[in-house]
């Protein structure tokens, strides 16, 4: 009980916290009384300002738990100290759902990248400073998506309480839900159907931590960005919260750089609300210029540890300048095999080659096979046939299907004032609104875009396609059942069925996890970690005066097959950093301490690192 109680502790220090330093964001920069806040706002803001805290001091010492013990402590007493601000903000059903999602948080099998990039991102953050060129010990380490764990690290304590990092997923979800809410509860008929769709197929589709991911909490910003520029749009909230919808997307951008799909949403809002903008960046220019910071910090940050503004994008790369950047050439192939992988590779060479491996990470270079480089510039009538083969599409058919299903379920509840089909093309209805068509063709165009970048569900995926399929299953909701008479009692009931489907299967999951397999009991309500040993797992070498750890080849952390002599890599876990798989030694050129600042240099152009990377390109 004791670990549960603590658990359950360190669930609403996820969420108190944020929302303190939020309120503090507020009062300093935001103060204007015709934004729209909620609790859901306030947690965003106070997640950023974690973030600002991390790509700040981390350039100068560890984010040790000191430093976090400090950051919780300060927290709480704002909380406590402006409990009555924050009361304003809270009502029965903001507790209700989060007692509803709690169960999310308690995970035993973490997910399959955890040990891979995660846990070894979280103990560099917590072992030493910045490091220069970090991308040439383990390139995972810099990927823009490890900006979610510079917040994360804020929630576990190292020594103490270090399992804790599975907890804040379900904080963003949390906040994701009760903004949802609060403009339900707010806006007229219309936008109430469309955020019922959205909210709806939301609670359905991320029910699980693990469905949640590190690719979700970005998408989550995605989906309230758009909907707030579909709010500003049809005049339902006002125009200072223009500073808010750049703020939501400039937040998902730096959790994700695929949020950049979303842009001709904000071309639409610049078109729309061009000279209110130059007035509320002068109106709000406190605001505007923290946000500037935290996105120079950002590039800061990322130049330090790879030498690039946005590693891999090979052309934002100074390997000529930074003697520590990565190599121009293995960021092209690294681009190519991102992109090339969304669009069905692996699938592409199976067929090729007539081999059933369930991973095929060799760049392969054939006469008539396509190498990773030359299948990513190939057209979408050509990729589409392997991409159709990858069960991620079903993600996105599966949104369109709960959705139709919604719609239907709305449909024959109303059937009373129901309104012919016909009635779709009617002048009367906003199919002839032109903001409603530029919004639908601003959908169309980020599935376009999208699809050319990377298309997987995890790469923004899931928002737009939310957004899409609830904008058109509004549509057809409002166009064939009498607006004025509609009954949308039947939204609630569907969205307490959702709620209570997540609930459940969250207590099914959680008692197959812990409570089955009685020697899992032992660790409720904490994730498994897989324990690693030195001198077994793990050894130490000298390079260049700084001890580094080697990962030795053993059964346990790895991804692939671990019998063969090259069709597998080993994860470094909890091994204490820096930690490098032993095969990739050869790809470290040399590791240097400049004036105190840990500075790793690579190999690339050493034959046998460039084979190593050719036969194992995503690892």
């Amino acid at each position: 009980m004791l670990n549960l109680f603590l658990h359950f502790i360190f669930y609403i220090l996820a969420t108190i916290v944020p929302l303190s330093y939020g309120l503090i964001i507020k009062n300093i920069f935001l103060k204007n009384n015709n934004i729209e806040y909620n609790i859901g706002t306030l947690g965003f803001l106070g997640l950023f300002f974690l973030l600002f805290i991390n790509l700040f001091f981390h350039n100068f010492i560890a984010i040790n738990s000191f430093i976090i013990f400090f950051v919780l402590i300060i927290g709480v007493i704002i909380f406590l100290h402006q409990i009555n601000e924050i009361r304003i903000y809270f009502s029965k059903i903001h507790i209700f759902v989060f007692l509803l999602i709690y169960p999310i948080s308690i995970v035993f099998f973490l997910d399959e990248d955890f040990n891979y990039y995660y846990l070894p991102y979280l103990t560099y953050l917590q072992s030493t400073k910045i490091v220069f060129g970090l991308v040439n010990l383990n390139d995972a380490l810099v990927s823009s998506q490890n900006t979610l764990y510079d917040i994360y690290v804020f929630f576990g304590i190292k020594d103490f309480i270090d399992k804790t990092y599975s907890i804040p997923g379900a904080s963003f979800l949390f906040f994701f839900i009760n903004i949802l809410i609060c403009q339900i509860k707010t806006f007229s008929i219309k936008e109430k159907i469309f955020l019922a769709f959205v909210l709806i197929i939301s609670v359905v589709t991320f029910d699980k931590l693990r469905n949640i991911g590190a690719a979700i909490p970005a998408q989550f910003l995605m989906i309230i960005c758009v909907l707030q520029i579909f709010m500003i749009l049809n005049s339902k909230i006002h125009i200072n919260n223009l500073v808010l919808i750049i703020f939501f997307f400039h937040f998902s951008f730096l959790l994700r750089i695929n949020s950049i799909i979303i842009f001709p949403f904000i071309i639409l809002l610049i078109i729309y609300f061009y000279s209110d903008l130059f007035y509320l960046i002068k109106k709000f220019k406190l605001f505007i210029s923290f946000n500037v910071l935290v996105f120079l910090l950002f590039l800061l940050k990322n130049l330090i540890i790879s030498g690039c503004i946005i590693y891999p994008v090979y052309y934002s790369c100074f390997d000529k300048t930074l003697k520590w950047s990565a190599s121009v050439d293995k960021s092209v192939i690294k681009l190519a095999s991102y992109q090339s992988f969304s669009k069905g590779w692996m699938y592409y060479a199976r067929e090729k080659l007539d081999i059933s491996d369930k991973y095929i990470w060799k760049n392969i270079k054939e006469k008539n096979i396509k190498s990773i480089e030359e299948y990513s510039k190939t057209s979408i009538f050509f990729w589409s046939k392997y991409w159709f083969k990858d069960h991620d599409y079903k993600r996105i058919l599966n949104l369109f299907l709960i959705n139709f299903v919604i719609f239907l379920i709305a449909y024959f509840s109303n059937y009373k004032n129901r309104r012919s089909f016909s009635h779709i093309f009617s002048q009367e209805n906003f199919l002839f609104d032109m903001k409603y068509i530029l919004f639908f063709i601003c959908s169309l165009l980020s599935i376009f875009f999208w699809l050319t970048v990377s298309p997987q569900s995890r790469y923004g995926g899931f928002a737009i396609f939310i957004i899409f399929s609830s904008l058109f299953f509004q549509f057809l909701t409002i166009t064939t059942i009498n607006i004025k008479k509609i009954n949308f009692n039947i939204f609630y009931i569907l969205l307490f069925i959702s709620f209570s489907y997540s609930f459940s299967i969250n207590l099914i999951r959680i008692n197959q996890d812990f409570f089955v397999n009685k020697e899992n009991t032992i660790f409720f309500p904490w994730p498994n970690y897989i324990k690693t040993f030195e001198d077994i797992d793990y050894k130490t070498e000298i390079i260049n005066d700084s001890k580094i750890y080697i990962r030795n080849k053993t059964n346990k952390l790895y991804n692939g097959d671990i019998n063969s002599s090259e069709k597998y890599f080993l994860l470094c876990g909890n091994i204490p950093f820096p930690c490098m798989p032993e095969r990739n030694r050869i790809c470290v050129d040399r590791i240097e301490v400049k004036n105190k600042y840990l500075y790793i240099y690579h190999n690339f152009n050493n034959d046998n690192c460039k084979e190593l990377f050719n036969n194992n390109m995503v690892f």
